[in-house]
């Protein structure tokens, strides 16, 4: 699963599947570029479904949409930016689905 902590980027998951675990040399460059994989300091982070399972009871999904994600980076000190490239900026895609959630 790919999570983000909205609050800043000093709290990320550190197990399995976290920014430069060994679990990532499984997966080839070409997937961790179509997934884009980072490993920076962002907040953002992935872990396994079993993990989230484990140590989380509640989840509420936000639509943080690319309008208003630069007035949420002020507030929050975060910054998309790659380790390769600080000074650019994420570039964000929105897509919009229409459906429902089911068991």
């Amino acid at each position: 699963m790919r999570l983000r902590n909205p609050w800043g980027n000093e709290k990320e998951w550190n197990g399995a599947w976290s920014d430069g675990s060994p679990e990532w040399s499984k997966i080839d460059e070409a997937t961790k570029k179509q997934i884009d994989v980072q490993f920076a300091r962002d907040g953002e982070f992935w872990m396994s479904f079993e993990d989230f399972f484990a140590n989380f009871t509640q989840m509420e999904a936000c639509n943080l949409t690319a309008e208003i994600f630069d007035e949420i980076a002020e507030m929050t000190g975060v910054n998309r930016a790659t380790e390769t490239s600080p000074e650019e900026e994420h570039q964000w895609h929105e897509v919009m689905e229409d459906g429902e959630w089911s068991s």
